[in-house]
């Protein structure tokens, strides 16, 4: 635990820490209602994470010019991320669940990798046009408007939290926000 230890921080940070990687390695998401201070810590790990988008995007896009057409790139993207998984597959060695559990499921529960590539193969082609803060600025807004509707009705088993006028003045905000950003 002392690894984690830095001048100004607590060995009860670094439990913290380490609590959370270990909820998260074996997918137990519960965790995150119990106190305030760990939704918290989510939100900050969520933050850190997009913050790694505009990389992989720009590298994304700096591949796609060298190797001379964007599905080639994101092909590559894809590969080195799919190896990635396999590998943490590997060490963790969850158990699997059997082919009938993929037999029963709706089609769309399958279509993540599809979407996935929609979207990173978009990033290739409107990043070296528009620049990665535009094309992230509104992919972003496009996300998160569509993330408020589905959360308003619920769609695909989620949750429903109504579209309030506070959700609604965000999602304006962003598109503002995009507006000021595509300026520059």
């Amino acid at each position: 635990m002392r690894g984690f230890c830095m001048e100004g921080r607590s060995a009860i940070d670094d439990r913290l820490v380490i609590r959370l990687v270990q909820h998260l390695v074996h997918c137990d998401y519960s965790f995150s209602d119990r106190k305030p201070s760990m939704k918290l810590t989510l939100m900050l790990l969520a933050i850190l994470v997009g913050g790694l988008i505009p990389l992989q995007g720009s590298i994304n896009a700096q591949l796609g010019k060298v190797l001379n057409h964007p599905l080639q790139a994101a092909f590559v993207s894809f590969l080195g991320g799919t190896l990635s998984l396999l590998i943490i597959l590997l060490v963790l060695r969850p158990e699997m669940p059997g082919i009938r559990v993929f037999q029963v499921q709706p089609w769309y529960l399958f279509a993540g990798g599809l979407l996935g590539a929609c979207f990173v193969t978009m990033v290739l082609v409107l990043a070296p046009h528009i620049g990665i803060a535009n094309t992230l600025g509104a992919a972003i807004a496009g996300q998160l408007v569509m993330s408020v509707v589905f959360d308003h009705f619920g769609w695909l088993g989620l949750a429903v939290q109504p579209a309030g006028l506070s959700r609604i003045v965000g999602c304006v905000g962003l598109v503002v926000s995009l507006f000021l950003i595509q300026r520059a």
